[in-house]
Formats: C-alpha cells, sequence, structure tokens
C-alpha cells in the first residue's frame, strides 16, 4: 500500500508540474477548470490524510465488525483490571490457532505491534497443552499472562473434542454458548497486574492451588500502557508482582518509592526457564505503595523528529520563482558594465 500510495504521488506531482506547459497557448476550455480541480486534490490529500491521523480513522477500521466476546467480558476488559481473552479457532484438521486479545475490539493494525515469536512461545506452550486437555499447571500459566476468558469461535454443539478437554480442564468454568461459540472463565484470579502469593506445601496426592491478589491500573482504556499507583496492602512473604507485560527496559516499578528492577517470568521446563512476555518483582510483606509506569521518551522524540524531517520535505518541496539567465545577456550586460567603468577621452 505504501509503494502504490507513493506511485501515486510521483504521478501526481510530475502531471502538476507539466500542466502549464500544456496549458500555454490554448483558449479556454475543458482543460483548464480540469487541471484546477487536480491541484486542489492534489492540495487537499495530505490535509485530509493530516486530519485522519489526528482524529483517527475510527469509523473504516470498527464500523460492521462482528462482537468477538460477550458485552460483559468486554465491560471487564475495560475495567480497572484489564484482563485478556483467549480466542482458538480451528482453520483445518487438528490445527488449533488461537489470538490473544487485550482489547475487546480488534483492529487493524494490532498485528504490526504483535509480540515476536521468541516472546509468545510460552503463551504457546500453555495453548497447546489447554487444547490438549493434559491437565497440568497450564491454567496457571494462562492466569500469569492475564488471561481471564477462553473462547472457541467454532464450537460444535455435539462431539467436539476441544470443547470436551476444555470442560475436563481444572481451573475453567463453563460460563455460556451462543452462535457457535463457547465461553470459558478462568477460575484463579487473572488480571494484567497482580500480587501472586508463593506456593503453599502439598502433601503427596495434593494439587497446590493458585491464590492471588488483583492490582487495580490507573485507568480502564485496554491501549493505554499500563499505569500502577496505588496502596498495596499487606500480604503473606515471599509474594511476588506478576505484570502481564513483555520485558522491556522502559518499565518503571517503585515500591514504597524505591525503583525495583522488572525481571522475566520464571517458568520450569523450557529453554533457561524465562518467560519473556511476564514480568515478575519480590514484593514485601508489608502494606506499600507501589507505582507502575512505562516511560515512552524514546517513541514520543522519534515522533517529533519524524514531523521535524516531514516539515523540512514540505518546506523543500514548495513552489520558488525561476529566473532564466541567458548567457548571451549575460555577457552583454558584462561588457556594458566594462563601457561605463572606462575613463572618457576628450580631444
Amino acid at each position: 500500500t505504501a509503494v502504490w500510495g507513493a506511485a501515486m504521488i510521483v504521478a501526481a506531482s510530475m502531471a502538476a508540474d507539466r500542466l502549464p506547459s500544456l496549458l500555454a497557448g490554448r483558449s479556454f476550455g475543458w482543460r483548464q477548470p480540469a487541471a484546477a480541480l487536480l491541484i486542489g486534490a492534489l492540495l487537499l490529500a495530505p490535509v485530509m490524510c493530516l486530519a485522519l491521523l489526528g482524529s483517527g480513522a475510527d469509523g473504516p477500521l470498527r464500523r460492521g465488525t462482528r462482537d468477538v466476546v460477550p458485552a460483559f467480558v468486554a465491560a471487564e476488559m475495560r475495567g480497572p483490571d484489564r484482563p485478556r481473552a483467549l480466542v482458538l479457532r480451528r482453520p483445518s484438521g487438528r490445527t488449533v490457532v488461537y489470538d490473544l486479545l487485550a482489547t475487546p475490539e480488534p483492529q487493524t493494525s494490532d498485528l504490526d505491534v504483535a509480540a515476536p515469536a521468541e516472546v509468545s512461545r510460552e503463551i504457546d506452550r500453555a495453548v497447546a497443552l489447554l487444547a490438549a486437555g493434559v491437565g497440568a499447571d497450564e491454567v496457571d500459566r494462562l492466569a500469569d499472562h492475564g488471561i481471564r476468558y477462553v473462547v472457541v469461535a467454532d464450537a460444535q454443539r455435539r462431539g467436539d473434542s476441544l470443547v470436551e478437554a476444555l470442560d475436563g480442564q481444572r481451573g475453567l468454568r463453563r460460563l455460556a454458548a451462543r452462535d457457535g461459540d463457547a465461553l470459558w472463565q478462568v477460575v484463579p484470579v487473572a488480571s494484567r497486574a497482580q500480587a501472586v502469593d508463593p506456593p503453599a506445601p502439598v502433601q503427596d496426592g495434593g494439587v497446590a492451588v493458585r491464590t492471588s491478589v488483583s492490582i487495580p491500573v490507573v485507568t480502564g482504556d485496554p491501549r493505554a500502557p499500563t499505569t500502577i499507583s496505588t496502596p498495596l496492602a499487606a500480604g503473606p512473604p515471599g509474594r511476588r508482582l506478576a505484570l502481564a507485560e513483555a520485558v522491556d527496559s522502559r518499565w518503571r516499578f517503585a515500591v514504597g518509592g524505591e525503583p525495583v528492577e522488572l525481571a522475566a517470568g520464571e517458568v520450569a521446563g523450557i529453554g533457561d526457564g524465562r518467560d519473556p512476555s511476564v514480568q515478575q518483582a519480590v514484593l514485601p510483606a508489608a502494606a506499600v505503595p507501589i507505582t507502575l509506569s512505562f516511560d515512552g521518551s524514546t517513541r514520543r522524540g522519534w515522533l517529533w523528529a519524524q514531523a521535524i524531517l516531514a516539515l523540512v520535505v514540505v518546506v523543500l518541496a514548495l513552489p520558488s520563482r525561476r529566473r532564466d539567465l541567458d548567457d548571451d545577456e549575460a555577457d552583454e550586460a558584462d561588457e556594458a558594465d566594462e563601457a561605463d567603468d572606462l575613463p572618457e577621452v576628450t580631444s
């Protein structure tokens, strides 16, 4: 699309540049109004693009979209917990693909900011175990990633192996089914940020129960960076912060006013035991205020640099006056100036 748009700009600019010479010496007719309309369209196009850039192209990108999740799920995704939804589909055969929704309304540009494959490898593994119905700790892993709801977009009414596998999963509760969609809720607390208690000792044959407390965020806008500024209540020693955001050095986390470094989540049994799609930090047992923010100054700097570069391009592209100078006329003018400088001789 970018190449096509650039080609159109070049073609229109060349046409506008040749218009004066093509219309010179012609009587007034349909060509002059057509040229005026073309020039007006060329000037109006960048102005409209800047207006869309400032106001946002909500209509063309959102109009007529189908609701992916029910209304109450969408309302929770906009709430202070900012949970996520996992949507499963089967395009062919035994293949299962998934979409991890951080917002209830997916947009066209979401794929352009998706995390790289190495970041999502642990989510891939958890989804594979979930679809296979292994019944291990994959539901707890979904909770660490802030996933509160699981949707099967092409559920069948009877004999659906994927639906049966999810129904038999420990930690999932079936909520509803409508229009070929089936919905489950993750029983453990799942939110964008949460304080996870240390695992309690388990006797032989027992199952460890994951317990955590949701930490509310400042804004409920799902597309805004996660921001926390709240007092954290007292809890058991050894608890940790689980932040469902990819590892990035621009995150700033502070406990009681003191900066604390965030690290990648720990996962046993894969690679180096690190999950770059989740961040964690040790939390004290006492009640303390905590703050979390994302430093976007680098991005703002790049945007300002791009704006300045665009302004320079516009200034350089503005028309300027041209003066055609004939070499013969310049030589005659120089000879006349030299003659004026010679002293007058009288006899």
